[in-house]
């Protein structure tokens, strides 16, 4: 049977790339559960402690990634890596990361950091340039260290929402505690 002119070619998947991508949805799942377990047992201050770091570590990757861009800018520019040619973006993110996380871990409540983490997972996950590409592109043609930091990234940034919603959900934990 003939192919007809608009039909889409038919591209095998890559075995490694859909084993990595299945193990981003168990870290996804594994910490959905531990912030529902923090939930569930009323840690407010874990769960705090947990959005405000992830922050940070969010920032600290940034740090490392816009290194890394910027040393090894014609091979990043090379396998199609956008950053390589302003590092603006990832500066940005360390800034704002950052800023959240230590804000979070000296006095900040959880509305910030909640607001910030939610924006970060729903433009993320929508804004072509951003995980579409990462998972499209990246995964298959970028070296591996560059790899390697957006996983970070995808934990710190999956974490720091989950522990958020968490936080966010006890914040009025003690006075229900009282009332009960």
């Amino acid at each position: 049977m003939a192919k007809a002119k608009n039909e889409p070619a038919i591209v095998a998947n890559d075995g490694a790339i859909v084993a990595v991508l299945l193990l981003m949805m168990v870290a996804l799942a594994a910490e959905m559960v531990f912030c529902i377990i923090l939930y569930a047992t009323n840690q407010k201050r874990i769960a705090k402690l947990i959005s405000g770091w992830s922050n940070v570590g969010n920032a600290m990757i940034h740090i490392l990634l816009a290194v890394v861009l910027y040393s090894d800018t014609e091979r990043c520019l090379q396998a199609g890596i956008d950053d390589a040619e302003n590092f603006a973006g990832p500066l940005v993110l360390v800034f704002i990361n950052g800023a959240i996380g230590l804000k979070t871990l000296t006095s900040g409540g959880p509305l910030l950091p909640l607001g910030w983490n939610v924006f970060v997972a729903i433009t993320g996950s929508l804004v072509p340039i951003v995980w579409p590409k990462f998972v499209d592109v990246g995964l298959s043609t970028w070296p591996y260290l560059i790899v390697v930091m957006w996983f970070g990234i995808f934990c710190f940034e999956s974490l720091a929402f989950t522990a958020s919603c968490a936080w966010y959900g006890l914040r009025n934990s003690e006075e229900k505690a009282k009332t009960s």
